[in-house]
């Protein structure tokens, strides 16, 4: 078992590796550095709120000596804003600015018990897919190992101690390594039903989605965790689930149980499910009159054009999109 202290020092020297330069030692006060950091960039909000201008370039080159010097002596709120910094940038379409160096912050503020720090570093470890260094192999890309097995033996530890999360991570990770016919593809479901066991809306929703995807022809096998999904408020399964009853391809079609899922997954802030129902009643639906229910009757066959419902619906979708974006 490694020692915490060693553990830290071997993320300090990650950080090295990554290129994040060696602070330069302005203060000599923990809570002083990290207060004249913090300063620097609450100084250059632009609308006069409490939040700090992580994402200004500008202003982070300023606060960074100082952040960088009250994350070296162990102060893990300065270890998280320089994650913050380097992970998810709002600003930037929600892209990473740099993964390794974000991660290894992230650890650090964990490594000083920081739940924040444990929690980012987790969810960041679930995009390790699509930010982690890729290497070609049998015609295809995919991460490389060392970035796989870290994110893995990261994430392996947490699930087993219970942190629904880090489960769900998992399975985003082996998801997105291994294709359905490989055998490691097993722990997919494995992490995934374990996180939706725990009431993980997303786990539910991407378990669903993962089943509908191989088994499109037994609804029996992902419309009750779609449902699930949605019930704990994943907008996207509540889109979803209005699509296929809309629609009626692999489940009969219901139009009020459509306007229903749809209605919701809206009300949860989902441009699409809005955009679905603005396009209902700009034209109206009727039913197909061959896709019957389970006792061969149709079920809500039609749903009348209501140019004000279509104008409310599409407005408040073109609302989202702009907040989005």
């Amino acid at each position: 078992m490694i020692s915490g202290i060693l553990r830290f020092s071997l993320l300090a020297c990650c950080l090295l590796t990554a290129g994040v330069a060696a602070a330069d030692p302005q203060c000599q006060d923990v809570q002083e550095c990290l207060k004249k950091g913090k300063e620097i960039l609450q100084a250059a909000d632009r609308d006069d709120s409490d939040d700090l201008e992580l994402y200004d370039d500008d202003a982070f080159d300023q606060a960074e000596n100082y952040l960088l010097t009250a994350c070296s002596l162990s102060n893990a709120e300065a270890c998280v804003l320089m994650g913050n910094h380097y992970g998810k940038q709002p600003g930037n379409g929600g892209d990473i600015l740099d993964f390794e160096k974000a991660i290894a912050f992230y650890r650090m503020a964990c490594e000083l018990k920081d739940n924040n720090g444990c929690k980012q570093a987790i969810e960041l470890y679930a995009l390790s897919g699509e930010y982690c260094e890729y290497v070609s192999e049998n015609g295809g890309y995919h991460p490389s190992d060392k970035c796989f097995n870290n994110a893995r033996e990261y994430l392996e530890n947490f699930c087993d101690a219970g942190n629904t999360s880090a489960c769900e991570s998992l399975g985003l990770i082996y998801e997105n390594r291994y294709q359905p016919n490989d055998p490691e593809f097993e722990h997919v479901y494995e992490y995934l039903k374990k996180a939706c066991d725990k009431n993980s809306a997303m786990a539910c929703g991407e378990l669903g989605r993962v089943y509908e995807k191989q088994n499109r022809d037994k609804p029996e096998m992902y419309e009750p965790l779609t449902l699930k999904s949605c019930a704990l408020k994943n907008p996207f399964a509540c889109c979803h689930l209005g699509e296929l009853y809309l629609k009626g391809k692999h489940v009969p079609q219901d139009l009020k149980k459509a306007l229903t899922f749809l209605e919701k997954a809206c009300s949860l802030g989902e441009a699409d499910g809005c955009s679905l129902l603005a396009d209902i009643y700009e034209k109206g639906v009727t039913a197909d009159a061959e896709n019957t229910g389970k006792k061969g009757k149709k079920q809500n066959n039609s749903i009348k054009p209501n140019p004000r419902l279509a104008q409310k619906y599409r407005t408040r979708a073109e609302e989202l999109m702009e907040e989005f974006y």
